[in-house]
């Protein structure tokens, strides 16, 4: 026999998982599925009558697991701001993905079904990739992404939300993975004209006016002339030093002839 009970019983328990949430790990992401479930199996001129009767399934009940694991419960969130991040640029095209994380670059295709998926869901999957990418770097640090896609920001740092269930599962393995991999993990929007690099990345393509000698040229150069140890034009995908300057977000800043330029080989 199948429990049913009112609507505002739903909405009661779930406006205390909201409060609570502030003080649990990932509190939104657990209450997500739950409001999902709900979501679905209530007709849209019910949704604000409370005496409407919800049937309470197995998996239903499921999705209140953890909110019965007193661990879970005392497990509490850090307090206090976060000082020092690592930051990550990330974005994505219909064709693939790129990402930028200190002074290194990485990106990938998209093939099979994901050709086909919302740009959204590419921007953060993309993020995903990114940070599983980087893991070696980013193991236990405050990570910071940037991403032009706004989506993308909300999804993470609200922990899912209700208008994609593809990007709230999404979400949810991506926070899942970050919780085991880093100490904090945030979302930021920065301006398309700001994530060049990581554009570049995610479509294949070199940087406007951008070009890369073979490494086994700069092999040749270094050992007659000795190694550099500084590009002073060059980006994080055309750069052969692990110090450069560039028109995009570099090490020693974004235009080679407005600074100093340190001692040693250039």
């Amino acid at each position: 026999h199948r429990t049913a009970v009112p609507l505002k019983v739903f909405q009661r328990l779930l406006g205390h998982m909201a409060a609570a949430a502030v003080v649990t790990p990932l509190g939104l992401l657990h209450m997500r599925q739950l409001q999902h479930w709900i979501h679905g199996r209530i007709p849209r001129w019910a949704r604000h009558h409370g005496t409407f009767r919800v049937g309470v399934t197995p998996e239903c009940r499921h999705f209140f697991s953890p909110w019965s694991d007193l661990a879970f419960l005392r497990a509490g969130v850090p307090l206090g701001q976060v000082s020092r991040h690592v930051i990550v640029n990330t974005d994505a095209s219909s064709t693939g993905w790129g990402a930028v994380c200190n002074r290194q670059a990485a990106s990938g295709s998209w093939t099979g079904p994901r050709l086909q998926w919302h740009i959204n869901c590419l921007e953060l999957l993309a993020v995903f990739l990114a940070l599983r990418w980087f893991r070696l770097m980013l193991r236990g640090k405050h990570v910071l992404v940037r991403t032009d896609n706004i989506a993308t920001v909300a999804y993470i740092n609200h922990q899912g939300g209700l208008r994609s269930r593809h990007m709230s599962q999404l979400a949810r393995h991506l926070l899942l993975w970050s919780q085991k991999w880093l100490n904090s993990l945030r979302t930021i929007h920065i301006p398309g004209e700001l994530n060049r690099a990581a554009d570049a990345l995610s479509r294949q393509l070199t940087l406007p006016g951008e070009w890369r000698l073979h490494p086994q040229v700069v092999q040749l150069i270094w050992s007659r002339f000795g190694e550099a140890q500084v590009d002073l034009f060059a980006s994080p995908k055309s750069a052969h030093c692990q110090l450069f300057y560039s028109l995009t977000e570099a090490p020693l800043g974004t235009d080679a002839l407005a600074h100093s330029w340190p001692r040693g080989q250039i």
